[in-house]
């Protein structure tokens, strides 16, 4: 692995239409590598999977870089990821997504229970930096701070246009059967706003559980499976009232206790008061991706539905042009 390997880098982001997309630039100052060998590329749009397509299709850099616009990034954060493309045979990396300090605590709340086994479960890597770098697949990958070789991401035809959120995991957790060596690197991190209102937390969850179904079954691996708990969990309670024996409220006595265990350990590890919210979004994440679930199921029964939306690639900084910060 070599520390100072420098291949050019696309950094794509995708934008609703209208927003201000220039501060991505000012993202790229104090940064540890070389200006002349970036690129950005931003695609306006509102369908993210497409936009991301065409932003990799007019990409010039061997090393596509999917970062999001809220993102804060660490002046070494490309050192550590590119490094591990000096082995020829990488394909991808992965990073860590993280709340940003200055956050609102239900955000910062938010991630806790996502890099909580309790709540992430074995994708909870996306989330918190856990042990070293090592082998990686479709669990460790997040789009807000992932990396990939672009003549990699257009032979395998990028991601599937009909899927949002969650074409990213149907997306590496093909590569990882086809065998390609990906890599997640845990002190890569970005810091981020996430779901700011307990609102927008639910929906956002409700949408990872529906498109769990939306994106099939294909590759999976038995770990894969462990999704479905949360639905047997809705069904328990949902049969709670109409069950009387005193034996069968265990499971629920057993889920109280692990609430208040893990909701204890976030709060305590982090000494911040927000890790008291994570009391309510344990038990919502479980719940509000249970519903998901089924919504998915319901809405893949009716057949899958896409259209072709308009997107506009825009390059804001070219090879060899100073970024411009605003």
């Amino acid at each position: 692995m070599t520390e100072n390997y420098e291949p050019t880098v696309t950094i794509l982001t995708p934008f609703p239409p209208g927003k201000h997309c220039d501060k991505v630039l000012c993202s790229l100052k104090g940064l540890d590598y070389p200006s002349d060998k970036l690129e950005v590329v931003v695609v306006e749009g509102r369908q993210p999977s497409q936009q991301r397509n065409r932003g990799a299709e007019a990409a010039h850099g061997e090393i596509i870089y999917f970062l999001d616009d809220d993102c804060e990034l660490t002046p070494d954060l490309f050192r550590k990821v590119l490094r591990h493309y000096a082995d020829p045979g990488v394909a991808a990396v992965a990073g860590v997504a993280m709340a940003k300090a200055s956050a609102p605590a239900i955000s910062r709340a938010s991630h806790m229970v996502l890099g909580s086994v309790f709540g992430g479960c074995t994708t909870r890597v996306k989330y918190r930096s856990v042990g070293k770098a090592r082998p990686a697949n479709d669990k460790h990958f997040l789009l807000c701070n992932a990396s990939i070789r672009r003549k990699v991401y257009l032979e395998e035809k990028g991601l599937r246009e009909d899927l949002y959120p969650g074409e990213e995991n149907e997306f590496f957790r093909k590569l990882h059967a086809k065998g390609y060596k990906m890599v997640y690197e845990p002190e890569a991190v970005v810091h981020r706003n996430w779901r700011n209102t307990f609102a927008g937390y639910l929906k956002a969850i409700f949408t990872y559980g529906r498109a769990k179904i939306d994106q099939g079954f294909e590759h999976y691996e038995a770990a894969d499976y462990l999704f479905f708990v949360p639905l047997v969990f809705l069904a328990y309670l949902a049969a709670l009232p109409f069950v009387p024996y005193a034996a069968f409220r265990l499971p629920f006595c057993l889920y109280l206790a692990l609430l208040a265990f893990f909701s204890a350990q976030e709060t305590l590890s982090s000494r911040d008061r927000a890790g008291f919210l994570t009391l309510v979004l344990f038990p919502a994440l479980h719940i509000a991706f249970a519903v998901g679930i089924i919504w998915g199921f319901i809405r893949n029964s009716g057949g899958t539905r896409h259209r072709k939306v308009e997107v506009k690639v825009r390059t804001l900084k070219a090879f060899h042009e100073k970024e411009a910060c605003a």
